[in-house]
């Protein structure tokens, strides 16, 4: 399959399934081949799963034998701002 997906979901790539193009979702799940662009909160390769490409990241999994070849770009949680707070004597 090939194209562009954009989910306010979870995605999944199974153990036979193989994507080439951009992935934009809250969690990507790879157990068979995504090749291309992924942006997403959460990546989890698994066993089977093999990524090929760039991915923009929070937080990524890499099982064993899970494949990653690519660059990763991981991104920070946002920090909220102090707040102030006034104290009383």
């Amino acid at each position: 399959m090939e194209g562009t997906i954009s989910s306010s979901a979870v995605v999944s790539i199974g153990k036979t399934g193989k994507f080439k193009g951009d992935i934009k979702a809250v969690d990507v799940v790879v157990n068979g081949v995504a090749n291309g662009k992924i942006e997403a909160a959460s990546l989890e390769i698994l066993s089977g799963g093999r990524v090929i490409g760039e991915v923009f990241v929070e937080n990524i999994t890499i099982q064993n034998m899970g494949i990653f070849n690519g660059i990763c770009h991981q991104k920070e949680e946002k920090l909220q701002e102090p707040q102030k707070i006034e104290l009383k004597k």
